[in-house]
């Protein structure tokens, strides 16, 4: 198992990021280009179809929050192990991230199921809209115990340097939803139109399969991580302490960014179904910019990672460089894409004038801040490579609860500028967390921060 730190020149060392980018940039771009054609299946529903399946969504991605304190621990502790030739770590790493995994995902599940209707009820929807963002969230909740198991097997992969497993998970996932979801939502043959919640159905019947291809990966004699070497089977909590400790800051940033999302939702259902579809939408529409960091981010972490678990300040800083520089590049483009054409990518997904004309200006605000947005998320990939999660869970915490909140109250409703004024505070939420975070990194008290605590975690339990 070699480690991509062991690449020496200029150009090996961007083939080694290249290598790990492309996959999960790719994986990325499938899911952003699958999820479309699912939202625009929806979208042909109506304005209440697209607004319950965001409801249920806002509740859906929060077990995938929760899950980040194991994903991301296993992570940054895999790519380390590997940086520092610590094989033997490797396997009882992932076994423990996902056993856990799998209990936290059946745990989440039933109580998602059973209080379903009470958690909906904090959007204080209309009484029609409620019913059928509960239904559907009753039965989207069963695709979490095979979600959440998943991604730790990506996680741990992709610490290991191997980025196209999870790319292939990503693309069964999708292709079967979008096929599934078709025939279920408006019907074929025999198979009657379930609408909305056709898509509720097909979602758990892909992440089954997205499972199976990932336990297929995992245990394949090829892999990177070798879990027939695991020394034991009991759950060993040193390690899921290790792991959890790193992974919590970044759960708990992720669940910042669920509560305000809520909040913000509750704030929007105010302002109508129209303006709560559009923010909707404009929200799927805008993935199509964080195509460039989610990859980029993904192999920031990795290649920081491995290369502080070597021990190495220069080859961090070319990494770090390396990939701030080509997220800009790539988010010119495609925030250029949002600021010019914002209507005929609301139109694939809709086609409500209402919905379109408004989210428009959603897309045009967050085209503007796609660069310093983008480039937030490679310093954040940076911070945990470094084993530093708290620095960005401390920096979402401040923009969130003191500028993104309180500003959308003040703008949205005590100023009468309704979602546009909601969106007016994010946009400026994520240009100040941008300087923050640029600051924060020019220090570099994150790299020698990161060194130290790879040099104290030589003798930690293996």
């Amino acid at each position: 198992m070699a480690s991509i730190v062991e690449t020496q020149s200029v150009k090996e060392r961007r083939k080694a990021i290249f290598q790990l980018v492309w996959p999960a940039t790719m994986e990325s771009l499938l899911q952003y280009l699958v999820g479309l054609l699912a939202t625009a299946m929806v979208g042909r529903l109506g304005a209440v179809a697209i607004s319950a399946t965001g409801l249920s969504n806002r509740v859906v991605r929060i077990p995938s929050a929760l899950a980040l304190m194991v994903t991301v621990g296993v992570t940054i502790l895999i790519a380390q192990a590997i940086g520092a030739k610590r094989y033997e770590k490797v396997a009882n790493l992932s076994y423990q991230a996902l056993a856990i995994s799998i209990i936290m995902g059946i745990a989440i599940t039933l109580i998602g199921f059973v209080y379903a209707g009470d958690i909906l009820a904090m959007f204080n929807a209309e009484e029609g809209l409620h019913e059928v963002a509960t239904n559907f969230l009753r039965i989207a909740i069963w695709s979490i115990p095979f979600t959440l198991p998943s991604m730790t097997i990506g996680a741990a992969l992709r610490g290991a340097g191997n980025t196209k497993t999870a790319m292939y998970v990503a693309l069964v996932v999708n292709v079967v939803n979008v096929g599934i979801g078709y025939i279920l939502i408006f019907g074929f043959g025999p198979v009657p139109a379930l609408g909305v919640y056709g898509a509720a159905i097909s979602l758990v019947i892909a992440q089954f399969v997205g499972l199976i291809v990932a336990c297929l990966a995992m245990f394949h004699p090829n892999s990177p991580i070798q879990l027939r070497t695991v020394t034991s089977r009991r759950l060993s909590f040193p390690q899921i302490t290790e792991i959890i400790s790193l992974g919590f800051p970044a759960s708990a940033e992720s669940l910042l960014w669920q509560a305000a999302t809520i909040v913000l939702t509750m704030v929007i259902v105010r302002f109508g179904t129209v303006a709560l579809a559009a923010h909707q939408l404009g929200l799927e529409a805008e993935g199509l910019s964080y195509m460039p960091s989610i990859g980029l981010g993904v192999a920031c972490t990795t290649l920081v990672g491995q290369a502080l678990g070597a021990r190495d300040r220069e080859l961090t800083k070319f990494y770090v460089r390396e990939v701030l520089t080509w997220t800009i590049l790539l988010t010119i483009v495609t925030g250029g894409i949002l600021l010019l054409f914002p209507r005929f990518l609301l139109g694939l997904l809709t086609n409500d004038g209402e919905v379109i004309a408004l989210g428009s200006y959603y897309l045009i605000l967050m085209g503007l801040i796609q660069v310093p947005q983008q480039a937030t998320a490679i310093f954040k990939g940076a911070f945990r490579g470094a084993k530093d999660t708290k620095t960005p869970m401390l920096i979402a915490l401040f923009g969130i609860w003191v500028i993104r909140i309180p500003l959308a109250f003040l703008l949205g409703e005590n100023l009468g500028m309704g979602v546009i004024g909601v969106w007016i505070a994010i946009t400026t939420d994520v240009f100040i967390r941008f300087l923050v975070s640029l600051y924060y990194f020019r220090k570099h008290k994150w790299l020698e921060d990161g060194i130290s605590a790879n040099s104290e975690s030589v003798t930690s339990v293996s």
